[in-house]
């Protein structure tokens, strides 16, 4: 019986202030989880791009003629070299752009979990766990 009422004065109350803390942070936790998956999406079509141009780039060297396929949407269109080219870098700067602006929001992000992590682990120390496993 003396374990169970030193385990019970050993509870630390939750108050509903802390409570929407940690759920802030486990929001914003999964706000980080899908920026960084898009971050990992737009890093792999912009080095698609990037190969797109090289390879665009080394056909029309070969031959100035030739059209070069490209799908938007459900479509498929046929472009020319330096059409192709100029096309390519929009798409890769567009990508570049996103890119900067998800980095931005992921490190606003960082500096919210970072302080919402010392506010909480100050509260409740080695009672809580906010790492990711």
């Amino acid at each position: 019986m003396d374990a169970a009422k030193a385990s019970a004065s050993d509870a630390i109350e939750v108050a509903k202030e802390d409570q929407l803390k940690i759920n802030l942070f486990a929001q914003k936790n999964q706000q980080m989880v899908e920026l960084k998956d898009r971050v990992s999406e737009l890093e792999k079509e912009a080095e698609n791009l990037k190969d797109a141009e090289g390879s665009v780039e080394e056909s029309s060297l070969l031959d100035d003629d030739s059209l070069f396929p490209y799908q938007i949407g459900e479509m498929l269109v046929h472009l020319n070299a330096e059409d192709t080219q100029k096309f390519l870098q929009k798409q890769r700067e567009q990508v570049t752009e996103e890119l900067k602006e998800l980095n931005g929001q992921i490190e606003s992000i960082q500096r919210v979990m970072s302080d919402l992590k010392v506010q909480l682990y100050a509260k409740f120390g080695d009672n809580i766990n906010l790492e990711a496993d």
